[in-house]
């Protein structure tokens, strides 16, 4: 039998393993050339740093391939994100896809697509917003985001680049913002969580207190200000347990005033950043995964939570709306007397009624996520976009 070679998809992104504060973009990359690396040839690009980080990782070569196994990856330092070397990079390794997970990421979104436009590489490239085009990411920033997106709609050429939304949600997002688009797929994020493998519904319940945690990256757009100035009126018992990494330091030290503000009926309390592996079991000891997020275009960590038997109180800015219909949680308007009568109503159930709820969560997360279909539904996309080119 011919050992046909495999073809090359080329991934873009700013922070990959082992990187901590990238979120979930992190995860679907490593879950997609986990699960897919027997198919395609996958070659990752990233920074030689951590987000925020002023040196780079310890212990890891810079500027040269490494071979993990299932794919190969280079930690660009700083100098090395030129136009001219990334040309440079992508002509030696002529892959037919030049995957890109980030629209507004300057060290490289920006480049490539100029770079595509002037003809100067090959290669068809995936777009990949990563939750960027919701409202509420907008928001952030927004002078400069939307000064960039005037300048690329004047450039914008729809045929050079197709996009990768998580969700019809997503898509929709895509749309909006750039609404000439169109070659845009829809593919559920790529997980390696195993659903199937879940953690029992029972715990020490306890009426008298509502345990609460957030657990994500502690930045505006997670939100967590919001979520703690939600309980400063409560008037029952509850605990309220923050893990992640800090992002932004100035917007923590104000989550931290608000968490001076709090009642003493509540507890906060700040307990560091989670490896991944522990994520799951840790969401199994709360109750709430309080989360008004301004955006996601899918939420690995809203995926965790559900299979751990913890209910998650979101915005409605996610694609999992419909948590209150089938028992699972909340999606909510982001007004802080809404979350805080869920709160509250919640804080008066029995025993067994919380743990009715806890397992419905875990069903609606069996229900909902296929990690395995997720995964032939990237390939689709990789297949069509290989075949166009």
């Amino acid at each position: 039998m011919r050992n046909l070679k495999k073809p090359i998809v080329a991934i873009f992104t700013d922070i990959y393993l082992p990187g901590v504060k990238g979120g979930g973009p992190i995860r679907t990359i490593e879950a997609i050339v986990e699960t897919l690396g027997d198919r395609y040839d996958f070659h990752i690009f990233t920074g030689d740093r951590d987000l925020g980080d002023a040196g780079p990782y310890e212990f890891i070569a810079r500027d040269v391939w490494l071979d993990r196994g299932s794919y190969k990856v280079i930690y660009l330092s700083p100098e090395k994100w030129s136009l001219q070397n990334l040309r440079r990079l992508l002509d030696l390794l002529s892959p037919q896809i030049i995957y890109l997970n980030s629209f507004f990421s300057s060290t490289y979104s920006q480049k490539l697509y100029l770079l595509k436009l002037l003809g100067r590489i090959k290669g068809q490239i995936l777009m990949a917003p990563r939750g960027e085009f919701s409202a509420g990411a907008l928001q952030l920033k927004s002078l400069k985001k939307n000064i960039y997106l005037k300048l690329y709609k004047i450039f914008y050429r729809p045929s050079l680049v197709s996009w990768h939304a998580s969700t019809t949600y997503e898509l929709n997002d895509i749309m909006r913002v750039l609404p000439s688009s169109r070659n845009i797929f829809v593919a559920s994020d790529v997980s390696l969580l195993k659903i199937t493998n879940m953690i029992s519904a029972s715990q020490n319940l306890s009426e008298k207190c509502v345990k609460i945690v957030f657990i994500s990256r502690i930045s505006p757009k997670k939100n967590l200000k919001f979520a703690i100035r939600s309980l400063k009126n409560s008037k029952f018992s509850a605990i309220m347990d923050v893990y992640g990494p800090v992002e932004d330091e100035s917007y923590w030290e104000s989550c931290l005033k608000e968490g001076e503000n709090l009642p003493k009926n509540v507890q906060f309390k700040y307990e560091g950043a989670l490896s991944h592996d522990k994520i799951r079991h840790k969401f199994a000891e709360y109750d709430i995964f309080l989360f008004p997020t301004l955006g996601e275009n899918f939420g690995h960590v809203i995926v965790e939570s559900l299979s751990s038997g913890c209910l998650v109180m979101t915005s409605k800015n996610v694609p999992w709306n419909d948590l209150e219909q089938d028992g699972a949680g909340w999606n909510l308007i982001l007004n802080e007397e809404d979350f805080l009568r869920e709160l509250t109503q919640y804080s008066l159930l029995s025993v067994s009624a919380r743990d009715a709820k806890r397992k419905s969560a875990i069903g609606y997360a069996q229900a909902k996520f296929d990690p395995s279909v997720a995964a032939e539904e990237t390939a689709v996309i990789f297949n069509t976009l290989i075949d166009k080119g």
